[in-house]
């Protein structure tokens, strides 16, 4: 099991990715790629990723959260 960092660690995104906007919340982050798509990794404990597992994601995982 992944167990929560402070440290900076690197998020593999699809190999076309083309990240336009990045936005971090307290413990998760969303990335959205240029064709529209958004990927998100981090805390899930409240489904800030929009996903329906309730537990971090430590991996970028295609997400349908809104982005505003």
């Amino acid at each position: 099991s992944e167990r929560p960092s402070d440290a900076p660690a690197a998020v593999a995104l699809p190999v076309d990715a083309a990240v336009a906007q990045v936005v971090g919340g307290l413990q998760h982050t969303c990335a959205r790629l240029a064709d529209g798509r958004v990927f998100c990794w981090g805390s899930n404990h409240v489904g800030q990723l929009a996903t329906a597992e309730r537990f971090a994601q430590p991996t970028a995982a295609a997400g349908g959260v809104l982005w505003r």
